[in-house]
């Protein structure tokens, strides 16, 4: 009896690494995520399973973390550029914005 209940828990964390593996394939990162988080020691025995599954949570949520910080520090450089050369569009004179010789400093 405990054995066909292991299998029916076992298959329910195979259909969560299914679904999770669907929405991986299609970009959804964070459903994937929920997907692969519900795969707990509840739902199945075997470590190897829930050890990809952590693996497969960490480096998706790392992955959104990286792109928020690439997004923030984009969004920080453009403010910073059109900062910068507020004063040269204020006065009409965009040649100072778009020449070849504008300096970047930081």
């Amino acid at each position: 009896m405990l054995n066909q209940l292991r299998c029916v828990v076992d298959r329910g964390a195979d259909t969560l690494i299914q679904q999770a593996q669907g929405w991986e394939s299609k970009g959804e990162y964070l459903r994937a995520i929920e997907c692969y988080a519900r795969v707990t020691a509840d739902i199945t025995s075997d470590h190897t399973v829930l050890q990809k599954c952590w693996v497969k949570v960490s480096e998706f949520v790392l992955l959104c973390i990286i792109n928020v910080i690439i997004n923030v520090c984009a969004f920080s450089a453009l403010t910073l550029l059109v900062g910068r050369h507020e004063g040269h569009l204020a006065c009409k004179k965009p040649w100072g914005v778009v020449g070849v010789g504008v300096p970047l400093v930081w």
